[in-house]
């Protein structure tokens, strides 16, 4: 498993925070395939309790695009 790193740049005021997880990978059905279902959510719950064992952030990229479908939207709601 990868290290909690925070890369902040000196020259910019910018902070850069690792990706941890994108709706498309766990949802579409080319990558994970799991739909909007319950499996989904335990994928996304896991990712999130880890981090919180580290100390670390979530940061989760979901696309919005994908709070169209009431399913989608409802599972971006349980995450948080």
């Amino acid at each position: 498993m990868g290290k909690k790193l925070i890369f902040q740049s000196d020259l910019f005021q910018v902070i850069e925070r690792p990706l941890i997880a994108m709706e498309g990978t766990v949802i579409n059905k080319f990558y994970m395939g799991l739909g909007a279902k319950d499996k989904a959510l335990e994928v996304f719950q896991q990712l999130k309790t880890t981090c919180q064992q580290f100390n670390g952030n979530f940061t989760l990229l979901w696309h919005n695009n994908r709070l169209i479908d009431p399913d989608e939207k409802k599972l971006y709601e349980e995450i948080f």
